[in-house]
């Protein structure tokens, strides 16, 4: 089971950079195939994410992730995972058909 949500105020390439940025905000459960001992393995987390305009068609994707996997419980361990990312997303022009006229 998962959520989210993500807000931008503008895409208009004429606004200012800050209201052109875009915010997202996750949370998520999975119940995984794994039993150890005849215990379920379920995993519980959120994320919060920022995408940075760079250019008109590019962007800086930012993200912050953690969450927790197993239980403490019958001798099991619990993993704690914090993970942090970027991306860079390149939009092109390529799968346009360009005009007859050069």
């Amino acid at each position: 089971i998962g959520a989210g949500i993500e807000y931008t105020n503008s895409s208009r390439p004429e606004d200012s950079y800050l209201k052109r940025m875009s915010f997202r905000l996750g949370a998520f459960y999975t119940e995984e195939y794994l039993r150890i001992k005849n215990e379920p393995i379920n995993t519980i987390g959120g994320s919060a994410g920022l995408t940075l305009p760079v250019g008109r068609y590019n962007a800086l994707d930012l993200v912050f992730q953690y969450y927790m996997r197993g239980k403490t419980t019958n001798g099991l361990i619990r993993d704690n995972v914090i993970r942090l990312g970027a991306s860079l997303r390149i939009g092109e022009l390529w799968f346009l058909k360009p005009s007859d006229e050069f």
